[in-house]
């Protein structure tokens, strides 16, 4: 009867932890399988457009894996871009232990020689990891962006100002296709 009775506490109490554990990470994990949107308005988008409710957003896949793992850090699956203000959202995610993001991260994203203007970017903390949505501009149009090279430069020291960014770059190839 005892050992029934420790069984039964032993599941609820693992309920209860994994109930608090998922309230507290339930946005990362909607962006990271992309239930929840990861776009994010700023003024000069609202200004520029009016009344979003309307505006077509296209979603594209990452075909292949989204995982840079050298630096231990992931894409999302889904990337979302908009063609009226020119610009292409997506996230990345890693634990917050990881030695690289914890100093600061700096991104390129290039389609060929052309280098696309990233913007800044969301942060969102959960209990082990951490989730940037970020987002880059100036995206004309769908072809522009159908294969990117994303270059990962990791902050040396913080210390100094200006920040000193590793030489040498974590470099990811993502191809992206269109949902249907």
């Amino acid at each position: 009867m005892i050992k029934k009775r420790h069984l039964f506490l032993l599941i609820i109490i693992t309920f209860v932890i994994w109930q608090i554990y998922y309230l507290k990470n339930e946005d990362i994990i909607d962006y990271k399988r992309g239930d929840e949107s990861i776009i994010y308005w700023d003024s000069e988008d609202l200004t520029r457009v009016g009344d979003y409710t309307d505006i077509e957003i296209i979603k594209l896949k990452v075909e292949g894996s989204t995982k840079v793992k050298e630096a231990n850090i992931n894409f999302t699956d889904t990337f979302y871009y908009i063609p009226e203000i020119n610009k292409v959202f997506y996230g990345i995610w890693y634990t917050k232990w990881n030695s690289y993001a914890k100093k600061g991260l700096k991104m390129e994203a290039r389609n060929g020689s052309h280098k696309l203007f990233i913007g800044g970017f969301n942060k969102e903390s959960g209990t082990f990891e951490i989730f940037q949505a970020r987002h880059f501009r100036n995206v004309e149009s769908l072809q522009e962006i159908e294969q990117l090279t994303f270059y990962i430069y990791p902050a040396v020291n913080q210390d100094n100002e200006p920040v000193e960014w590793a030489d040498e770059p974590f470099v990811k190839k993502i191809k992206l296709i269109r949902y249907d």
